[in-house]
């Protein structure tokens, strides 16, 4: 059995540290675990060959790094999620960013075209005011003069029975037909 511990124990210790060597611990503990296993597989059944000896399976279980060592993995570990959240957290920072500008740009818009129709709006009824107007003055006879005074009278309320108009000044009235 001195093959055991002068042959395979060092053997495979010392391929083990060779092929780790070739890998990030990362590596080793997750993504390319089954990788790293057939490699030193592969090898150590090259090695034992040469001594006529034949591997008939090798299984990596258990794999043991200093607490310095593991601690610092783990602390890296604790690092790497803590940027991932970050990021996270500046990702959808952006992305409430963005909707807040497009809820904002939406109201905007919202403002803008209500502002436009209103403005649409009071030019029509300005325009067919001056057309109502222009009609109104040359159904008047009298020119400008009579057509004053007639908004003058639509102005009166209809309840008004005196009206105090001052005398040196030239104002004419058409009185109603019943005062006559």
């Amino acid at each position: 059995m001195r093959y055991n511990d002068e042959l395979v124990r060092p053997t495979v210790r010392g391929l083990v540290r060779d092929v780790a060597a070739q890998y990030g611990t990362q590596e080793i503990i997750s993504a390319q675990r089954a990788e790293f296993e057939q490699q030193i597989r592969e090898k150590l059944s090259a090695k034992l060959g040469e001594n006529n000896l034949v591997l008939v399976d090798f299984f990596l279980r258990d794999i043991r790094f200093s607490l310095a060592y593991a601690a610092a993995i783990e602390q890296k570990q604790i690092i790497e999620q803590q940027i991932l959240q970050a990021k996270n957290t500046i990702e959808l920072t952006k992305l409430e960013a963005e909707q807040a500008r497009q809820v904002a740009q939406g109201a905007a818009d919202t403002a803008m075209i209500a502002a436009e129709s209103a403005a649409k709006a009071r030019l029509l009824d300005a325009q067919a005011e001056a057309q109502a107007l222009k009609l109104i003055a040359a159904a008047i006879p009298g020119g400008p003069e009579a057509f004053i005074q007639y908004q003058y009278l639509l102005k009166i309320p209809a309840s008004l029975k005196t009206i105090i108009v001052p005398g040196n000044t030239q104002f004419s009235l058409p009185l109603p037909a019943n005062l006559e």
